[in-house]
């Protein structure tokens, strides 16, 4: 049997792999769900109330630019080596782009010249929910589940790559450290299948929404 062939099979083959990815999954997960909500909650407060949406342009405008991972020395303090502390800076990673989208297609829907004859019609509150508010954000939310998956993964890895000891970023890194190259690659070619097969299910699923 090839060196090659030798590492495919370990890699594969071996329980661990499988749980690391699931692990990391979990966090992606958690991570995502807990910026969407902050950063819907943060949306409907600030079209009801102009200083919160002031105050969050302006804390999204100072901290967007800084590398996330420039925090993670802080959030570690505050939370300690453990898992919520990776998925409180994935978190934050992905709760500016979901905010700036949300805050975006909110205002482009209250801003609508349709809108104005939405209520002038008098239609009802259900009806305008779902065919107005809730279509009108689909593509919206799309493009977060989307960075969710690109951008989400980045920050799985990188938040994995220090003081863990599962998750795809601690398999990467042990892969590099052991200088496993061909266990390594396959990391991170099964990773960028992972990311394909999410994306696909997106479009998918996003798809039927739209013609319901």
């Amino acid at each position: 049997m090839s060196e090659f062939q030798q590492s495919f099979t370990d890699t594969f083959l071996n329980s661990n792999f499988y749980f690391s990815f699931g692990i990391s999954l979990l966090r992606l997960l958690a991570g995502f769900f807990i910026s969407l909500v902050f950063s819907g909650v943060l949306v409907y407060l600030g079209v009801r109330f102009k200083a919160v949406e002031k105050v969050t342009g302006w804390f999204v405008a100072f901290m967007q630019p800084f590398p996330k991972i420039v925090l993670f020395p802080l959030i570690l303090v505050f939370f300690g080596l453990n898992s919520f502390s990776k998925i409180f800076l994935i978190a934050l990673g992905l709760f500016f782009t979901s905010y700036l989208i949300l805050n975006s297609s909110v205002r482009s829907l209250f801003e609508n010249r349709s809108f104005k004859i939405i209520k002038m019609f008098n239609v009802s509150q259900k009806r305008v929910t779902y065919f107005y508010y809730f279509k009108g954000l689909t593509r919206a939310f799309e493009t977060i589940f989307k960075n969710a998956v690109g951008y989400g993964l980045t920050l799985v890895v990188v938040s994995e790559s220090n003081f863990a000891t599962n998750g795809i970023g601690y398999l990467i890194w042990s892969f590099w450290e052991r200088y496993e190259l061909t266990s390594l690659m396959l990391t991170i070619l099964f990773t960028g299948l992972i990311a394909i097969t999410l994306n696909y299910l997106i479009d998918l699923s996003f798809k039927r929404q739209r013609t319901l």
